[in-house]
């Protein structure tokens, strides 16, 4: 009875043993200052950053946008018809195409948020004044007027900022949909040939690997992933977790990264028959955390090649 305790007290001891020795905990890779804000006054986004769902409530905007999406594919005398309702529509919320119009004007325009709570970053903004903006845009180009080619080059500019600039992965991912519908709405301006559009043409070349690039979205997502695993470790009182593991098993895809490679799949960290016998917690915070190319990551990787190809065709437009 006696030799039987003292077998299985053997393991428990090994445990506890291996547990209680912690390894140093590592730098992060990255901080909350890798992507510097711009100035207040700059940025466009503090100005409509209230604007939600029901801002313009009570007026259907259905208008704009079945003109907006008719626009991508269909030549300009064939959007006459759409032109007249959505005009319409346009003329009740100028104040509010102002306001969007002022923002994208400003230098900069970055959404300033890092949270785990999706409610608390939020593009939607963004998404509202885009609307507004890229109609007033067309509304000008297709009268001939030079205004509706320099709005459209502006919002370019400004989307490109929100996707290279704000910190928040799903942020940039949204953004990066927003900018790839404005290249369409640049093309149908192109193709309407009412004026000159080599500033747009411009601002269309100007999206590249370097001005949208891949590692902003590596360097959010890192973050991103540090912050739900440092708040974790934050909140848990064990000697069954080991920090610096935890924050090493983060640092060791996005190195890759950081030294030039593509950024790894997330790995397991609970295979094997005994991957409970050390840091045990610590690998259940891994395994939930995910670091490296999880699926989020190669959904927006796949839509900024889809961003790239229509820059590209856009770039062919005669």
């Amino acid at each position: 009875m006696v030799i039987a305790s003292v077998v299985l007290l053997i393991p428990l001891i090994a445990i506890n043993v291996v547990n209680r020795v912690h390894s140093e905990v590592p730098p992060p890779l990255w901080t909350d200052d890798t992507f510097p804000m711009p100035a207040e006054e700059d940025n466009g986004f503090l100005l409509f950053r209230h604007y939600h769902s029901t801002t313009i409530s009570g007026i259907d905007l259905e208008p704009i946008d079945n003109l907006l999406s008719a626009s991508r594919d269909n030549p300009l005398p064939e959007l006459h018809r759409l032109f007249l309702p959505a005009r319409s529509v346009a003329a009740k919320i100028r104040p509010h195409t102002a306001l969007c119009t002022r923002a994208f004007e400003r230098e900069r325009m970055v959404v300033p948020c890092l949270s785990l709570d999706k409610d608390a970053c939020t593009i939607e903004p963004v998404q509202i004044c885009t609307r507004l903006v890229t109609f007033s845009a067309l509304d000008e180009a297709s009268r001939g007027s030079a205004r509706g080619v320099q709005r459209m080059a502006t919002v370019l500019r400004r989307l490109r900022d929100v996707c290279a600039n704000s910190p928040h992965p799903w942020i940039q991912a949204r953004a990066l949909l927003l900018l790839r519908a404005a290249i369409h709405h640049a093309a149908a301006v192109i193709k309407w040939r009412r004026g000159n559009t080599r500033a747009l043409r411009d601002e269309v070349a100007a999206i590249t690997e370097d001005t949208v690039p891949l590692m902003s979205h590596i360097k959010g997502t890192y973050l991103l992933k540090h912050l739900a695993l440092r708040q974790a470790l934050d909140r848990t009182d064990t000697w069954l977790l080991d920090e610096g593991e935890v924050i090493r098993g983060l640092n060791a895809p996005f190195e890759v990264a950081m030294s030039g490679g593509d950024l790894p799949r997330p790995v397991e960290h609970r295979e094997g028959l005994f991957w409970w016998f050390d840091n045990a917690v610590g690998k259940k915070m891994l395994d939930a955390v995910r670091p490296g190319a999880d699926d989020d990551f190669l959904r927006t990787a796949e839509i900024r090649e889809t961003l790239f190809e229509r820059r590209k065709e856009t770039l062919r437009l005669k």
